[in-house]
């Protein structure tokens, strides 16, 4: 999570949060007064000096969600991820397969990143004001503006940033089979109806 004075900005996994950072740490004014908490901090860890600002945060297509998370913890191989793959061996659909149906609470209830948006986000999701990492870059210009002014050398770095942390993969409708991808819409279908998202087949 980043706070500024203007704004609280919500850091939810995978979702472009380190491009955020890098460009408050390089170019927000010292008037914002821009502080860096726990990385996924969630909403109720905003303190009450900050409570009553607009809260900012970025989603992703939760098909896309789950293979950009795949290909980052295998570098970073939390226990989650560890055990879901009996201990990185096993390939993505197989993984996945195990993380919504081999946990009980999973199986009885949403998908991970679902579950992950409630976490972070709170319940009251209209209360927060969203961008799609899809548009990364005229979304977070999009989001700053309307709670302010954003310097134009600010503007200018979220057109030339570079991506940060990114991880290397194909387009996520190549790793899913029908049945997962049935899965997914069912167990996820919250987020993906409020989001707006929904299956996208790879560009030939």
């Amino acid at each position: 999570m980043f706070l500024t004075r203007h704004f609280a900005f919500l850091h939810v996994p995978r979702t472009g949060g380190n491009f955020v950072l890098k460009l408050l740490q390089e170019h927000a004014p010292a008037e914002w007064q821009m502080q860096r908490c726990a990385d996924h901090a969630t909403v109720r860890d905003i303190p009450p000096s900050h409570a009553a600002l607009p809260r900012l945060a970025f989603v992703r297509n939760p098909y896309d969600w789950y293979v950009s998370w795949y290909h980052f913890q295998q570098r970073t191989r939390d226990p989650f991820f560890l055990e879901i793959t009996d201990n990185g061996t096993l390939p993505f659909g197989a993984s996945m397969r195990r993380a919504f149906r081999s946990r009980k609470a999973l199986a009885r209830g949403e998908g991970p990143y679902t579950q992950t948006i409630r976490e972070m986000l709170g319940s009251d999701l209209a209360g927060v004001r969203i961008g799609r990492v899809e548009r990364l870059r005229e979304d977070l210009q999009r989001l700053l503006s309307e709670v302010v002014e954003v310097p134009a050398s600010m503007a200018e770095a979220i057109r030339s940033l570079p991506r940060q942390n990114t991880s290397e993969h194909d387009h996520w409708s190549r790793y899913y089979d029908a049945e997962l991808r049935e899965l997914i819409a069912r167990k996820d279908r919250t987020s993906l109806s409020f989001f707006g998202y929904g299956w996208e087949e790879a560009a030939q």
